[in-house]
């Protein structure tokens, strides 16, 4: 049953992000946001988080220059740091 979760769970989120309207979805946020996102991230492209920065009026981008897909693992005291300086503004 495990193997089934984790096929259901990975397919779901390749459903999700394979959504072309998921851009638009993420346009009604209209509270300061942090984005971090992993230079190398091969899964969803740099190119998604810039535009999704350049249509949220109160983001910030913060892009680790050799993280992937999951820079909350691969460097979890870059995403802390980055983090904490934007809590703090």
């Amino acid at each position: 049953k495990g193997n089934n979760d984790a096929f259901g769970a990975f397919f779901a989120s390749f459903q999700t992000l394979t959504d072309k309207s998921l851009l638009t979805r993420f346009l009604n946020v209209k509270k300061k946001t942090l984005i971090m996102w992993g230079q190398a991230d091969a899964i969803v492209p740099l190119s998604f988080a810039e535009r999704l920065h350049a249509e949220l009026s109160d983001s910030q981008l913060v892009v680790h220059p050799e993280a992937g897909h999951h820079v909350q693992e691969e460097d979890p005291d870059w995403v802390c740091e980055h983090l904490r300086r934007f809590l703090s503004t």
